[in-house]
């Protein structure tokens, strides 16, 4: 399967631009998820994790639905939120699926889900997480 970063920096353009970003921003999200997928394959551990890679973001008041959540981007749930943007914004997939997951989430006072940088009132302070 070909690599985005193997092709022309006009293909890369063009995907990206399906996206709403830019080539810089997509590869360094690209990086980033690969990452995230690379911890999931080898049974590694996502939660109260700091990930390595930071996606750069678009500019604020490019993509509103991304400026309403406030997170640590280096932590899962900015990553998540990233699949989430992706998902939403190709039509990728069932968009509705990971909302879901992360509301299932179990209230246990010992292993917070605020310890994946979720910020409160995530559900309602994005489209992209209601």
């Amino acid at each position: 399967m070909p690599r985005y970063g193997f092709a022309s920096r006009g293909v890369q353009d063009d995907v990206a631009d399906a996206c709403g970003l830019s080539a810089p921003q997509l590869t360094s999200w690209l990086k980033a998820l690969n990452l995230v997928r690379n911890t999931c394959a080898h049974h590694g551990r996502l939660f109260n994790r700091v990930h390595t890679v930071v996606p750069k973001l678009p500019a604020i008041g490019r993509h509103p639905d991304l400026d309403a959540v406030s997170t640590d981007w280096s932590r899962t749930f900015g990553q998540l939120t990233l699949v989430q943007f992706l998902s939403d914004r190709l039509g990728a997939g069932r968009s509705r699926l990971l909302p879901a997951v992360m509301k299932s989430f179990p209230v246990v006072r010992i292993v917070p889900i605020r310890h994946m940088g979720v910020p409160d009132g995530w559900q309602d302070d994005s489209p992209l997480w209601a």
